[in-house]
């Protein structure tokens, strides 16, 4: 549709901003869910309707004939503010706050996971990281560690639900340490944890921490 399909969905929501908080909340389901969200909101429209069936709606939203999409992420991108922007509102004129923090020398040494070298955690008793500056220490609750083994996700739960995640890989040494809407968002599940739904997302090249590639399938 180009840019004329969001204006058309921005009229029937009645303004831009109203528009850009349906596709943010409804874009992310599944094709069938978002195609009945699609007919209810110009059911209740006084704006030409763009579909007045549900196939009709999932085809507005979901074309079958596309070219292929990809979706290139590297860790710059990851310590950028995509987080921000991403969750833009238009309206308020500013996005989800977050933090994330990258580390490319993660190893561990029997119960410490070293971060770097004046940032560490115990990995059993957990539940805080240790920073070490100045002859000071500061420390931080921990929520959960992810380790993603390179080929299974292991995950640990400290029990601090608003505690900062820190996620990485050993083979590779790269994670890092991040508030918890960045680590459940859909850049984190492909770049570090590649938890997603292989109905929607394939491999194409993974080669992390320096970039992952994806094909985005169709209708996803």
């Amino acid at each position: 549709h180009g840019m004329a399909g969001p204006h058309r969905l921005h009229a029937l929501a009645g303004s831009p901003e109203a528009g850009l908080r349906w596709m943010k909340r409804h874009l992310g389901l599944a094709p069938e869910a978002a195609a009945r969200a699609l007919l209810d909101l110009a059911a209740a429209s006084l704006a030409e309707p763009v579909c007045t069936s549900v196939a009709a709606c999932r085809a507005f939203l979901f074309p079958a004939e596309t070219a292929p999409i990809f979706l290139l992420l590297n860790h710059e991108m990851m310590a950028g503010k995509w987080f921000r922007y991403g969750t833009w509102d238009a309206g308020d004129h500013r996005g989800e706050a977050s933090a994330v923090l990258l580390l490319h020398r993660v190893r561990r040494t029997g119960d410490s996971l070293v971060l770097r070298e004046d940032l560490a955690m115990d990995v059993n008793e957990g539940r805080r990281l240790t920073l070490r500056a100045g002859g000071e220490v500061f420390e931080a609750p921990v929520g959960k560690l992810v380790t993603y083994t390179g080929s299974a996700l292991e995950e640990k739960d400290y029990g601090h639900p608003e505690g900062l995640h820190v996620e990485w890989m050993p083979h590779n040494g790269f994670g890092a340490i991040m508030t918890r809407n960045v680590a459940e968002s859909l850049f984190n599940r492909l770049f570090i944890r590649h938890t997603v739904n292989p109905r929607h997302f394939r491999h194409t090249e993974v080669r992390a921490p320096a970039f992952s590639l994806w094909e985005v399938a169709p209708g996803s």
